[in-house]
């Protein structure tokens, strides 16, 4: 585990960045396609919008990325609290030159339904190893839709699903930690502000267990934070 903390935003992003074209290349010397998922929130939208602003993403081949997400509230995918809807509008929408892969999560019908086709999709796609996982966190040290106290802690499953949970208040679907720790690298990346008492913990007392953040393998993390 490692973990960075920058007090200046572009220096965060372009951090980030480079993680993600340094996995991307790597990964293509040994395999046709990169596959990766998103995280969602805002802080998200704003790694986008510096990735399009710089003139090297014009060098990365678009179409050899599957694009997942880790987590999704159960609303319509035009909805302004959409993760693939604000994946859309700020980075899918600046490369329609490519032929993209993108794997939403259904967010109509069956609440379950849709949590087992996904993990369908997943599978199908040979990603159930996945190439990166990007991941936020919250105050409360909850990742992806996996927050504190609740039974998809506990779940088997690669894809499951929370009801009527987070801010605001819906039901959502999620990836486990049980495709998270799969993973070959995975970044949590987030804002510093009111989450300093989870870093110090994360820092000094790592082998005590109490956030779900916590259930990531250290040794595929890196944790990223922009102290504003």
């Amino acid at each position: 585990m490692s973990i960075c903390i920058y007090d200046d935003k572009i220096e965060y992003f372009k951090s980030i960045y480079k993680i993600f074209k340094k996995r991307f290349y790597y990964t293509l010397e040994n395999k046709d396609m990169f596959n990766v998922f998103l995280s969602g929130g805002s802080t998200p939208l704003e790694l986008y919008d510096y990735i399009i602003s710089k003139k090297s993403h014009h060098k990365i081949n678009w179409n050899k990325i599957n694009f997942f997400f880790g987590d999704e509230r159960f609303i319509p995918h035009d909805s302004p609290e959409s993760n693939f809807g604000n994946a859309k509008n700020h980075l899918f929408d600046k490369l329609k030159e490519y032929d993209l892969n993108l794997f939403p999560i259904k967010t109509e019908g069956d609440l379950e339904e849709s949590a087992n086709s996904y993990e369908k999709t997943i599978k199908e796609k040979n990603a159930l190893t996945p190439d990166l996982v990007f991941l936020g966190m919250g105050n409360d040290g909850h990742t992806a839709s996996l927050f504190p106290e609740t039974n998809i802690l506990k779940s088997n499953k690669l894809v499951d699903y929370v009801k009527d949970y987070g801010n605001p208040k819906t039901d959502r679907i999620s990836i486990t930690f049980n495709l998270i720790n799969q993973a070959k690298n995975i970044v949590i990346f987030s804002k510093f502000k009111n989450k300093e008492k989870i870093i110090r913990h994360l820092i000094f007392n790592h082998e005590q267990k109490i956030y779900p953040v916590e259930k990531i393998n250290n040794e595929k993390s890196e944790y990223i934070f922009l102290r504003e």
